[in-house]
């Protein structure tokens, strides 16, 4: 490693984290007077309490309440017009995390989905298709340094994945084809050792539906199961144990699952059941247009 990288990498994990945790001391109870302001707008549903006290917050690059709202589904109102409002209006807030920017689109996407916004849904599936980065050829991925939901490679996933319930939703098949070249691509091109263990792990479950479309095509299917078979090889590392004995969601079994799908496809043939098995595992929420609009996608003719 060289010395300017070195210096870098000190800066970003030791320097910065120090300086930004002096800052908040300093302005404690500011900071806490803004949490305050805006738990009181979110009981009383005022959007524009909510996000000016979000704004003042981001002066200091505060992140916590915003990272509830984000990441952590029970703690959102419960009022979804009100929450998908909330999650545009701090998707466009001044010095956010370019990460929190992100996944508050996603989670828009998501929730228009599961409240069959057709309004909310036109707008969001542009941003979130630009954000899946489909024709994306070059992905200069970083190696460390960043935590999991701050990764491009994480971030990639996660928009591709969100398209692919647009995709279902729709029943466009050809979307969906499009998604799982783009990710069979992707994961054919990068090198493994090049993610962190814990962006690689915690992205496969994603990644993988996200290339579930190809299990419907005769003529991809057999390079599918390769790659997902390097890719189950790869997380038997050692380099994996700790995420995988961390991480809430069994990424490893779910990889497992489809690669049993995949082998009962190559020696019994195509099935009603399988065909169903290969939709199901598509879908990554619960929206009742989604799994309708899977009932759309059936084998593709061919092989």
């Amino acid at each position: 490693m060289k010395f300017g990288q070195l210096v870098l990498i000190v800066r970003r994990r030791l320097i910065r984290p120090l300086l930004q945790r002096l800052c908040w001391w300093w302005h404690r109870q500011e900071l806490e007077a803004w949490q305050l302001v805006a738990k009181d707008a979110l009981a009383i549903q005022d959007l524009g309490g909510v996000l000016h006290a979000f704004a003042q917050q981001q002066r200091f690059e505060w992140p916590y309440q915003i990272e509830g709202l984000l990441f952590d589904r029970m703690s959102r109102p419960t009022d979804d017009a009100f929450t998908l409002a909330l999650l545009r209006g701090v998707e466009a807030l001044p010095h956010l995390r370019d990460h929190h920017r992100f996944y508050a689109a996603v989670a828009a996407g998501y929730l228009a989905l599961m409240s069959d916004d057709e309004k909310a849904l036109e707008g969001l599936r542009l941003e979130i298709e630009t954000r899946a980065g489909l024709d994306q050829i070059c992905m200069p991925f970083r190696g460390s340094g960043h935590r999991n939901r701050e990764h491009e490679f994480k971030q990639m996933i996660s928009a591709r994945v969100c398209l692919l319930q647009f995709a279902l939703r729709e029943g466009d098949q050809s979307l969906a084809h499009r998604i799982a070249k783009a990710n069979l691509y992707l994961m054919q091109s990068i090198l493994w050792n090049r993610l962190p263990a814990d962006v690689l792990y915690r992205s496969t479950s994603n990644a993988v539906r996200g290339l579930m479309p190809l299990a419907l095509d005769p003529v991809n299917l057999p390079i599918f199961h390769e790659s997902l078979s390097q890719l189950h090889q790869e997380l038997s590392r050692p380099r994996y144990r700790s995420s995988i004995s961390q991480a809430k969601e069994n990424h490893l079994a779910f990889l497992q699952e489809v690669l049993v799908l995949l082998n009962t496809i190559h020696t019994d043939g195509r099935s009603v059941q399988s065909l169903q098995a290969c939709r199901q595992l598509m879908i990554n929420c619960s929206a009742e247009g989604v799994s309708f609009g899977a009932m759309k996608f059936y084998w593709v003719s061919g092989g």
